[in-house]
């Protein structure tokens, strides 16, 4: 099923914060499709969510900060995220490179690293909320376009460049062997390296 962890939660009367998902918390939870992880939480420790087989959809809020190791080990059939954190999208996808189909980046997003999407060839769908200040996904392109330099910083084997972008960044289409071909319009001046 879905699992909402809350930032807060109430217990006689009193107020807990929850901040930190512990190692192992939902290691082996075949039954767990979706995680929705509200504001307030900060990390997922190592092998929080481990094994979990079946779970398809994963929500990471603003807050989320730290992101240990192997996070999400054996999560092989994760399709969606949606990712709010500056922490790097390789956290996740690093596992879920072959089922993954769509990602959407919030609007608290100001910082996308190199190889974000990096061998993940299932990718298709790749949105930018409206509101972020950073980065837009122009066009329905299916990528990450910083906004203000017109750099191309993420793509997938659907990405469509437009003919507003100047450039394309570092692994923008790195590791992407399902890539079949793009169309490279005439106002790119810049391809960085492992692009």
């Amino acid at each position: 099923g879905e699992i909402n962890i809350p930032g807060k939660v109430m217990y006689n009367d009193t107020i807990f914060s929850i901040t930190c998902i512990r190692e192992k918390a939902f290691d082996g939870c075949s039954g767990l499709l979706s995680i929705i992880i509200s504001d307030g939480v900060t990390c997922i420790e190592s092998y929080a969510f481990k094994n979990c087989e079946n779970l398809a959809y994963i929500a990471i809020p603003h807050s989320f900060v730290i992101s240990y190791v192997n996070t999400f080990y054996g999560c092989n059939a994760i399709q969606k995220i949606y990712w709010d954190s500056n922490n790097p999208l390789n956290h996740i996808t690093q596992f879920c490179k072959d089922s993954l189909k769509s990602i959407i980046l919030g609007c608290s997003v100001s910082q996308v690293g190199s190889n974000a999407f990096k061998d993940c060839n299932g990718l298709i769908s790749v949105i930018v909320d409206s509101l972020n200040k950073t980065y837009d996904s122009r066009e329905n392109c299916n990528a990450i376009i910083q906004t203000k330099t017109n750099t191309l910083v993420a793509g997938c084997k659907e990405t469509v460049i437009p003919e507003s972008v100047t450039s394309i960044g570092t692994g923008a289409f790195y590791g992407l062997s399902s890539l079949d071909s793009v169309n490279i319009p005439r106002n790119i001046t810049t391809i960085d390296d492992y692009a």
